[in-house]
C-alpha cells in the first residue's frame, strides 16, 4: 500500500511537470507571438501609424493564420490606407476564420463600404469596367443600397451602355421614388436615345421632386433646341437662371438659343455670364464669339473664339469663327491659315474651301 501510494505520487508529479512544460511552450509559442504582433499593431493604430500597424497585423496572421481579430484589424487598417483590394481580402479572411459575433455582423457592411470606395476610386479614374465589377460586389453584400445602384448606372451610362444604365436607374427609382438624380440621369439616357417625349416627362418628374434641379431644366432646354422650339427653350432656360443665378450651363444654353434666332445683341449678356461663371468652358467662349460676330463686332468675335481654342485644342467650329473674323478684318493671310486648319473637319470643309477660293481670287 505504501509503495503504491509513493508510485502514484511520483506519477502525478511527472504529469504536473509535463503539463507545466507544455503550458510554458504554448505561452512562448506561435499564439503568444501572434498576440504580441497584434497588440503592437493596435498601439500603432492608436498612434495613427497605419502603415507600420498593417505590417504588425500581417506579422500576426503570418504566425497564426487563424487569428480572426488580426485579420479584421488588418482589413480596417488597409481600408484607412485606401488599399481597398487588400482590405476586402482581409475582411473575407476574417469572416472565414471567425471573429467575435459583433464584428462578424459588421463584416457585410464593411465589405460593402470597401467595394464601394474602390469602385468610386476607379470611376474617378475613368476605369468604368473596374468600377462596375466593384459596385456589383458591393451590391452582393447590400442589394438594397440605392446609392450604389445609382453609381453603377452612371458607369454604364459613361460606357454608353444605355440599356444597362436604364435598367439600373429604373431600379433606383423603384427602390427610392424620391431619388431625384436617378430621374435626371435616366432622362439624360432617354434624350441620348432620341426618346425626347419620354425624356421630357422624366425631367419634369425630377423638377416636381426638386424645383431647383438645374440638370433637368437644361435637359428640357436641349430637347427644345433640338426640336427648334426656341421660344419654349428660352422660357425654360430663363426660368432656370432666375432660380439659380450661378447656373453657368443655363446661361450658355440661353445664349445659344438667342443666337439660333439671330437675337445676337440679346445673346451677349447671358453668354458673358456663362463665361464669368465658368472660365474653363470652351463652348461658352465659342457661343459668345458667335454672338459678337452676329453683331458685326469682328474684333471681339476674334478674341472670344481664340479664347475658346485656348481652352480646347482643335476646336474646329471656333477656328471657323477665327477665320471669318480675320477675313472681315481684311487680314487675308491669317484667314487662309485658319480656314486651312478648320477644313479638316468635314462639317466645315465646304465653307472653308469656298472662302479659300474667294480669297485666292482677290487681288
Amino acid at each position: 500500500m505504501h509503495y503504491y501510494y509513493r508510485a502514484s505520487v511520483n506519477t502525478i508529479q511527472i504529469l504536473v511537470l509535463i503539463i507545466c512544460s507544455t503550458l510554458t511552450a504554448l505561452a512562448e509559442g506561435p499564439e503568444r507571438k501572434a498576440v504580441e504582433h497584434y497588440s503592437k499593431g493596435l498601439q500603432l493604430v492608436k498612434n495613427r501609424d497605419f502603415r507600420n500597424a498593417a505590417i504588425a497585423f500581417e506579422q500576426s496572421i503570418t504566425v497564426d493564420p487563424s487569428y480572426g481579430d488580426a485579420h479584421y484589424a488588418l482589413a480596417k487598417t488597409y481600408k484607412t490606407l485606401n488599399q481597398f483590394e487588400r482590405a476586402t481580402i482581409a475582411f473575407e479572411m476574417a469572416a472565414e476564420v471567425g471573429v467575435s459575433s459583433a464584428r462578424q455582423k459588421q463584416i457585410p457592411q464593411q465589405l460593402t463600404d470597401v467595394y464601394t470606395k474602390s469602385a468610386v476610386q476607379s470611376f474617378k479614374q475613368k476605369k468604368f469596367r473596374e468600377a462596375i465589377a466593384n459596385f456589383e460586389m458591393a451590391l452582393k453584400h447590400n442589394s438594397s443600397n440605392a446609392q450604389i445602384l445609382y453609381l453603377l448606372g452612371l458607369c454604364y451610362s459613361s460606357l454608353r451602355d444605355q440599356v444597362a444604365a436604364t435598367i439600373a436607374f429604373q431600379k433606383v427609382i423603384v427602390m427610392d421614388p424620391s431619388f431625384v438624380k436617378a430621374y435626371t440621369s435616366l432622362a439624360n439616357v432617354q434624350r441620348r436615345q432620341g426618346k425626347f417625349r419620354v425624356a421630357t416627362k422624366t425631367y419634369r418628374q425630377a423638377i416636381a421632386l426638386d424645383s431647383t434641379q438645374m440638370t433637368a431644366y437644361s435637359g428640357i432646354g436641349r430637347i427644345q433646341i433640338r426640336n427648334e422650339n426656341f421660344e419654349g427653350a428660352q422660357a425654360t432656360l430663363q426660368k432656370a437662371v432666375r432660380i439659380d443665378p450661378r447656373f453657368a450651363e443655363g446661361f450658355l444654353l440661353l445664349g445659344h438659343t438667342l443666337n439660333k434666332t439671330a437675337k445676337f445683341h440679346e445673346a451677349i449678356e447671358p453668354l458673358r455670364h456663362a463665361v464669368e461663371l465658368d472660365r474653363g468652358h470652351a463652348e461658352a467662349f465659342y457661343r459668345l464669339a458667335q454672338a459678337y460676330y452676329g453683331t458685326g463686332d469682328w474684333r471681339k468675335a476674334l478674341d472670344s473664339s481664340l479664347d475658346a481654342i485656348r481652352k480646347k485644342r482643335d476646336y474646329h467650329a471656333a477656328q471657323v469663327v477665327v477665320a471669318d473674323a480675320y477675313r472681315e478684318l481684311g487680314q487675308r493671310l491669317e484667314a487662309k491659315t485658319w480656314y486651312n486648319k478648320a477644313k479638316e473637319d468635314n462639317r466645315f470643309k465646304d465653307w472653308c474651301l469656298h472662302h479659300l477660293k474667294e480669297l485666292e481670287r482677290q487681288p
